[in-house]
């Protein structure tokens, strides 16, 4: 088996120059149930080999204007004379976006390899891909540099991301009684995220995650959009904890304060000890299908497992940071000789970058098992 495609796709979204881009496919595959040597193979009902190469475009999440510079008036600042009264009734413009005419498409190649299998009568089927997936020209919002001027900054295209992984399925079906069938589907999936590329100078780009500045950060040879910060290693039990301990942007730290890890070792914390602290992409994913019919009437359940990736507890920052008007958690503090929660003091090395990492939790424990169950009748 053979099949090709060829796409030539085009987007007004886009500016003129860039606005039409070529997406070509191709698969094969190989029944080598339909093979003579597997004939006599009773209980083989189908084997398939296959393999595919193909590109796809994508413009999913580029605005309508992302190509042009727009413009736009409010009374209340560019209502203004000649003279640069902003009290006055005449009406002015200001910068609202900025366009990049340069944007172009998204394009995601993937390679994979794939087998079918379905054995006694359809009773069990197996399929199993392992694939790569590099997309370039990544669509990525534009970053403001700080001394730009307050506008929405354009789509722009910027590195390639690498995905690499295996997909599993294994299905049975059948019959309990006459009346009463049903049919479970197991699901497994591994991948691996790569920036391969960020931009021409390979800068890393740090992004702020509501309070938490520079928390996220995307740089070539690391999971995109890792979380990103100051290793925490324990924290000041005593004062000669804190002699012995690295300086924080030159001063001491505190007894019961956080003990940052020296990732550089020049004896002080500052933003060059910070580092990748853990990855949002899990090690796996597993989901669990399961229907019954009987007569008019069908039970479906799904049941998903997500293990091994890292979140940001905003719960628990807000309820042992100090947040909520200063308030922490009741019992969450040290005492000497039981070590629990850090004080905060109010020195230098107390921020709210600094508690980054001791917010961070493993996802499976946290978010997935309790909340991604569905149940439906009908």
């Amino acid at each position: 088996m053979f099949n090709a495609t060829f796409r030539r796709d085009g987007s007004s979204l886009f500016g003129p120059d860039v606005r039409y881009a070529n997406f070509p496919s191709l698969g094969v595959g190989w029944r080598i149930s339909d093979e003579a040597f597997l004939k006599s193979v009773s209980w083989l009902n189908e084997l398939k080999l296959r393999a595919g190469w193909g590109q796809m475009g994508s413009i999913s999440n580029v605005p309508a204007f992302n190509q042009y510079s727009t413009y736009s008036a409010a009374p209340g600042s560019n209502y203004y004379d000649v003279n640069g009264v902003n009290i006055g009734s005449t009406q002015g413009y200001g910068a609202s976006s900025q366009g990049n005419l340069l944007t172009k498409w998204e394009t995601t190649e993937t390679t994979n390899i794939g087998l079918d299998a379905s054995i006694l009568q359809g009773k069990w089927s197996f399929t199993v891909d392992v694939y790569t997936k590099n997309t370039r020209d990544l669509l990525v919002p534009s970053l403001r540099n700080g001394l730009e001027l307050l506008v929405t900054k354009p789509l722009v295209n910027l590195g390639t991301m690498r995905n690499t992984g295996i997909d599993l399925q294994l299905t049975n079906q059948g019959r309990i009684t006459s009346d009463l069938s049903y049919d479970a589907t197991l699901t497994f999936t591994h991948y691996k995220n790569q920036l391969t590329k960020l931009n021409d100078e390979n800068t890393a780009q740090l992004v702020a995650a509501s309070r938490i500045t520079n928390a996220l950060i995307t740089t070539q040879g690391q999971a995109v959009s890792s979380f990103y910060g100051y290793q925490i290693d324990g924290f000041y039990n005593n004062q000669a904890e804190v002699d012995a301990g690295p300086k924080i942007n030159g001063a001491s730290g505190v007894v019961g304060s956080w003990k940052y890890k020296d990732m550089n070792g020049d004896g002080n914390i500052t933003t060059a000890d910070r580092t990748v602290l853990g990855s949002p992409h899990p090690n796996f994913q597993m989901g669990l299908n399961l229907g019954f019919r009987w007569k008019g009437f069908d039970l479906s359940s799904f049941v998903f497992w997500n293990q091994g990736n890292q979140l940001y507890n905003y719960t628990k920052y807000f309820t042992y940071m100090g947040v909520l008007g200063g308030s922490v958690a009741s019992g969450s503090y040290m005492t000497p000789g039981h070590p629990k929660l850090p004080r905060p003091p109010k020195r230098p090395n107390w921020g709210r970058s600094h508690q980054w990492l001791y917010s961070l939790c493993d996802g499976q424990f946290e978010f997935i098992l309790c909340r991604e169950r569905v149940v439906s009748a009908g």
